[in-house]
């Protein structure tokens, strides 16, 4: 079966209970964004001096990434079906579970 024929498969939204995924294909590559966050702006209980501010991307490691909205953030690049298997893919435990979107 050729390898673009399997990736189809992969492509479209993906939902978890938290976030809608978008799985598209650029250049031959698998990419994926979060496209929708159940709770994209922090909530009173989180932290009362960021209420109702965009949720960030304040848990990477990376200071330049901190400041980024976790909406539109890409989760992964590059993801190639090769030998069987996917490869080359960065996924966070928010993305454990995922069902699709049909």
């Amino acid at each position: 079966m050729p390898v673009r024929k399997m990736l189809r498969g992969f492509l479209g939204s993906w939902a978890s209970s938290g976030l809608i995924f978008l799985v598209y294909e650029e250049d031959g590559f698998l990419h994926g964004r979060i496209e929708v966050l159940k709770d994209a702006i922090y909530l009173m209980d989180e932290d009362t001096k960021r209420v109702g501010q965009i949720r960030l991307d304040d848990k990477n490691p990376d200071a330049v990434m901190k400041v980024r909205p976790l909406v539109g953030i890409e989760m992964f690049s590059d993801y190639r079906y090769k030998g069987g298997q996917c490869r080359g893919i960065y996924m966070t435990q928010n993305l454990a579970i995922l069902m699709k979107v049909r």
